[in-house]
């Protein structure tokens, strides 16, 4: 389940999620199924209000009051509201104004707790895009405090606490996101960032597995070469340089990340002609891999493939 925008904190940091699909803005934040095209626009609006806790579906008492206070119209008059608002927000053109325009949405909907745990968590999304951590996280925490059992603010949460360093709590974040819904890929793969960083490597590959089994490489490819580090650092050579090429035969030039780890692990088993030309594409790519202090800080590569990053770099120039 890939994000409407890429919501990347790095090349293997875990991934932010917005509320929202593409196939139609806001159905997940409504968190019902598109409509069938069939069904009439009166029709269709019954089915968000419905999903929204405004028609007969029996919903949690909270705010019930604010709701049952509003006419039928209102609430019609509210969901177009969010709808263009939302719009509005997602198509920003720059990460500050798509900020300002959740801010303008929490300003509006204040009092609505199913509107309000939706924009705090895509407005968590975009502090956290602009380094905002500390605010990102309050949105997630509001947002969680307001509605426990919605996943996306805990998987959001735990990718900015992996980016604080507080794995053991990232983790907590994903498990319960997992408990929700075993079968999310974004969830998986960035539980096995935090193990990855705790150093829990076997657990590590296992999480990354399971994003692959269910979601495929071809639609979450972060979680392949994230496979290949776990099976590196295990000593399992061989699938971690076939997991690679399999990668880099789908995307070539357009995946720098795997290429990188595919140089280094080339060059470490004495192809230093073949590892360096593949280094050269990685780096001319993306430049951050020619920085020790980013590979081992931000990108947080483990330990055998950092020493590897520092002997090569030592013999071979890097800069």
């Amino acid at each position: 389940m890939e994000p409407v925008k890429p919501l990347m904190l790095g090349p293997k940091l875990p991934s932010l999620r917005a509320m929202q699909q593409a196939s139609r803005p806001w159905s997940r934040w409504f968190e019902a199924e598109p409509a069938p095209p069939e069904l009439s626009r009166s029709r269709q609006m019954r089915c968000y209000l419905a999903a929204l806790g405004f028609g007969l579906a029996a919903k949690p008492a909270r705010a019930a009051q604010t709701k049952s206070a509003l006419s039928t119209e209102d609430k019609i008059a509210i969901l177009k509201e969010v709808q263009s608002m939302g719009d509005v927000a997602m198509s920003a053109p720059t990460v500050e104004e798509e900020e300002a325009a959740w801010t303008k949405m929490l300003e509006r909907f204040a009092g609505l707790p199913d509107i309000e745990v939706r924009v705090r968590s895509n407005r968590g999304n975009s502090l956290a895009r602009q380094g905002k951590l500390k605010e990102a996280l309050e949105d997630y925490n509001r947002a969680i405090e307001l509605v426990p059992e919605a996943v996306d603010p805990h998987l959001n949460r735990g990718a900015v606490y992996e980016s604080l360093g507080r794995l053991e709590d990232a983790l907590l974040d994903y498990d319960v996101v997992l408990q929700q819904d075993p079968g999310d890929p974004a969830a998986w793969n960035n539980r096995g960032n935090a193990l990855l960083g705790l150093q829990r490597f076997e657990e590590a590959k296992d999480s990354f597995q399971q994003a692959l089994d269910i979601s495929g490489s071809q639609r979450f490819a972060f979680a392949g070469v994230n496979l290949a580090l776990a099976q590196y650092e295990l000593g399992e050579d061989d699938n971690a340089v076939q997991t690679l090429r399999k990668l880099l035969a789908r995307y070539a030039e357009a995946f720098p990340d795997a290429r990188a780890a595919y140089a280094l692990i080339l060059w470490d088993k004495g192809d230093p002609i073949l590892g360096e030309s593949e280094w050269d594409r990685a780096t001319a790519a993306d430049p951050r891999y020619r920085s020790a202090e980013w590979v081992q800080g931000f990108r947080r590569w483990p330990p055998r493939l950092l020493g590897i990053f520092k002997r090569f770099a030592a013999t071979t120039s890097v800069k």
